[in-house]
């Protein structure tokens, strides 16, 4: 948990990059919340939630690293190496140079190959990636070339929330995305408590998820994770199970650079 915490908004090569978003789909859709990197929610207010628990959605562009030799604009492909890189079609995918990063859907390819034509579903708008603002959504879009050692990497998103889980008590889930939705990367058991307070510059108080204005959770560096964990077995001196609290809390890496 804390690892995806901590890579929240990252770029692999340079925080400070413009970025150039061409996926369609609504607002709402996580590949289109790229810029606020975190999320939380209080109270209960995820969907599937545990009353009273708070929850997390993270994005960043730090797994599946490759490297682009040879990218051709007209016909809208990388080249990639290594060809294990692991990336497949409808993937959403980021890459990057010195100059800006581009975020798009991975339309086709195998191998050394990386496609992003403007087609598939929710597919992309262009199949330019250049920084433009607004953006281009023609069909040819704003012409960008990636250089040789550019960076490519599977855009990722995860959620962190407290619910049941069908076997009498609760845990706590990790869920990951995917363009067709979110998909369970299993869950801790014995988590029956999980709240969560961040850090804004220039302050030196955590809050809450409900008193960071939406336009703010760009600028959070660092967040303290809460976990009430009860035990499974009746051990203690009352018959009861044994309860503790755990705290911890992390920086933000791309934002304390």
């Amino acid at each position: 948990m804390s690892r995806d915490m901590r890579e929240a908004g990252s770029i692999p090569c340079s925080r400070y990059l413009p970025v150039v978003n061409v996926l369609n789909g609504a607002d709402g859709s996580w590949w289109n919340t790229w810029g606020s990197g975190l999320v939380g929610y209080d109270n209960g207010t995820f969907p599937g939630s545990l009353a009273g628990t708070d929850a997390v959605q993270v994005i960043s562009g730090a797994s599946s690293t490759a490297f682009v030799p040879n990218h051709a604009p007209v016909s809208a492909t990388f080249t990639v190496a290594p060809a294990s890189h692991g990336f497949v079609a409808n993937d959403v995918l980021m890459v990057c140079d010195y100059r800006q990063a581009s975020i798009f859907q991975m339309t086709g390819g195998s191998g050394n190959s990386v496609v992003h034509n403007n087609s598939g579903t929710p597919g992309n708008c262009s199949k330019g990636l250049g920084f433009k603002k607004p953006r281009d959504c023609s069909a040819t879009g704003a012409a960008y070339t990636y250089p040789d050692n550019s960076v490519m990497v599977r855009l990722q998103a995860t959620r962190w929330y407290v619910a049941a889980n069908g076997r009498g008590s609760n845990s706590l889930f990790r869920v990951v995305a995917r363009i067709n939705g979110w998909r369970g990367r299993g869950s801790r058991r014995g988590v029956s408590d999980m709240q969560l307070t961040y850090l804004l510059p220039g302050s030196s108080n955590y809050v809450v998820a409900s008193s960071i204005p939406s336009a703010r959770w760009r600028d959070v560096i660092a967040m303290r994770m809460d976990l009430g964990l009860s035990g499974i077995d009746r051990v203690g001196t009352d018959n009861s199970v044994i309860t503790r609290r755990v705290v911890h809390t992390v920086t933000l890496r791309s934002r304390n650079a």
